[in-house]
């Protein structure tokens, strides 16, 4: 799936723009980085605050008493008003402002500012959405999840979007629409250059589900057949390693269930802040790191979505000498820390805190591809745990084409998800 890269190969790096910084020869870090001026730090902040005119627009459209900002409670907000924990619908919480995050975030990456001054960007745009364009009391879990979630999905979304536009310039925008205005009101120069050799992993499953909902509490099952869209994301090569920036590997993993009466699913992106490879010396090639992660579970009352940060190790084991790069066994670990976990049982929000674990192993052959995984987190106050485990085998028809069988088990105190599927999955 990764193949090895000849150390003696050439790495070629225009020099058509003026006003940029080559990278020092990582392969994992983009090829040429320009150096923002003044005016971008400027035109990142203009960006953001339209976004949050245009956010504020369509609140009040929706609104039958629409508003407008609220200056006066800067003050108020800052000495006097106590944040709060809010009850807003879990959709508005853990969808909405983590994108509105995402645009924020992209609005200072696509104007040539770094990861960690883009997050900053984030955090602003979180407060000043709260208590500027916002006619409420500041809830500190949509300051966080707009934060913290929001830098992964923008970082992830803003390289996604120009590998994406190396396939279909238009799917450039539709992964990240900030990317794509920047990319065509400001040139050439607003525009991320890819990492020399990336390597990006797309499969996309088309399948029928079947599914069984099993709820303990009532001692009852439940039977449907949904349709589903499962596509998972690799981006570099997530072994053996050294990132010299955040997100130079990440995966994202999703899976939509639908049918005319129910939509479920999840989202869950896990970007590696910072790696570094060990066993060096040896064939098997391994990466110790600090990750980040956002993983929203949409099934009902199985409504849960988690912010975390934690340590990983993983490891790429060949076992055919001559084709290693294809055959192979891997395996991964993270042990995280949940430093938001937001859960949604009978239309009541919880927020907690908690350690969270996941383990992964997988194979790959010319012939067939396995990936299982399994995650359990034990949260606090509320004292619950969850957990999702997903096995998925892939038949390889040709190169790009497989026959896939998946199954996806997703469980709390109470209740109980299976969903069995099969269909074809494209790969590239």
């Amino acid at each position: 799936m990764f193949a090895q890269e000849s150390e003696s190969k050439k790495k070629e790096v225009s020099k058509s723009v003026n006003n940029f910084e080559e990278a020092d020869g990582d392969e994992n870090s983009s090829s040429i980085k320009y150096a923002p001026r003044v005016s971008d730090y400027f035109v990142a902040f203009g960006e953001e605050a339209l976004i949050e005119l245009f956010g504020k627009a369509f609140v009040n459209l929706r609104s039958p008493r629409p508003q407008g900002l609220n200056f006066d409670n800067i003050i108020y907000s800052i000495t006097k008003q106590p944040y709060v924990w809010d009850k807003t619908s879990f959709e508005q919480n853990q969808l909405v402002h983590p994108y509105a995050g995402n645009l924020y975030f992209n609005a200072a990456r696509a104007n040539n500012l770094d990861f960690w001054t883009a997050a900053a960007y984030t955090a602003w745009g979180a407060w000043s959405w709260e208590n500027i364009y916002e006619n409420s009391v500041t809830s500190w879990n949509d300051l966080i999840t707009t934060t913290a979630a929001g830098v992964i999905v923008g970082e992830s979304f803003h390289r996604l979007s120009y590998a994406a536009g190396t396939i279909w310039e238009p799917l450039l925008w539709v992964v990240s629409p900030i990317d794509g205005i920047n990319r065509l009101l400001r040139g050439e120069r607003y525009r991320y250059t890819a990492p020399q050799n990336l390597e990006v992993i797309y499969a996309a499953e088309f399948l029928t589900a079947f599914s069984v909902n099993e709820k303990i509490a009532s001692n009852s099952n439940e039977f449907m057949a949904l349709a589903e869209f499962h596509p998972y994301v690799v981006y570099q090569n997530p072994f053996g390693h050294k990132t010299k920036e955040p997100f130079d590997q990440f995966t994202l993993d999703a899976m939509l269930l639908t049918n005319l009466y129910n939509t479920m699913g999840y989202v869950e992106i896990n970007g590696a802040l910072y790696s570094w490879p060990f066993f060096c010396n040896t064939e098997l090639p391994s990466s110790i790191g600090i990750n980040l992660n956002y993983r929203v579970n949409y099934f009902d009352r199985l409504n849960y979505s988690t912010n975390a940060a934690g340590i990983f190790l993983r490891q790429q084991i060949p076992f055919n000498e001559n084709s290693a790069d294809i055959n192979y066994f891997w395996w991964n670990v993270e042990a995280d820390f949940v430093f938001l976990e937001t859960s949604k049982v009978d239309n009541i929000n919880f927020y907690n805190i908690g350690p969270e674990a996941k383990l992964e192993i997988g194979l790959e052959t010319e012939r067939i591809a396995v990936r299982a995984s399994g995650e359990f987190d034990y949260v606090f106050p509320q004292n619950v745990w969850h957990n999702k485990d997903f096995i998925g085998i892939d038949f390889k028809i040709l190169p790009w084409l497989c026959v896939g069988v998946e199954d996806l088990l997703i469980c709390t105190e109470g209740d109980i998800r299976n969903f069995t599927s099969v269909g074809v999955k494209v790969r590239k």
